[in-house]
Parts: C-alpha cells; structure tokens; sequence
C-alpha cells in the first residue's frame, strides 16, 4: 500500500496539499477494509475497481450496495 500512495503522491507534485499524504493514510485502510475480495491467495482488488478509484468513482458494486441500504 505505501508503494501506491507514494506513486499517487508523486504524481500530484505541484497540485498537491500538505493534508493530502495525511488524507491517504487515512482513507485507504478504510476503503481497501471494505473493498478487498477474498480469493485463494488472499485478498485483492480487482482491476476494475483499482481504474474506478483512479477516475475518483466508487465501484459500481459498492454503489449498488449504498443504494440498497438507503
């Protein structure tokens, strides 16, 4: 996960806050809690929802299950 979050952090460079390193650390342990799925070798994301959150969208499943429980 460091890995990730230092690239996303490297890639903002001239556009990003000094909050926003503070903000990953924050929110990702969440998001991954609910987002991995569980396989025969552990748990993974899969790509679709890695291109979801790269375009600043949940993944349509999650969606799906926040709508359900409104």
């Amino acid at each position: 996960m460091r890995g990730y979050l230092n690239a996303n952090f490297a890639r903002a460079a001239g556009h990003r806050r000094t909050i926003d390193r503070t903000l990953m650390l924050g929110e990702w342990p969440v998001l991954l809690k609910f987002m991995v799925k569980e396989g025969p070798e552990g748990g993974h994301l899969a790509l679709q929802d890695v291109i979801d959150l790269e375009e600043s969208q949940l993944p349509e499943r999650m969606n799906n299950r926040l709508r359900a429980g409104s």
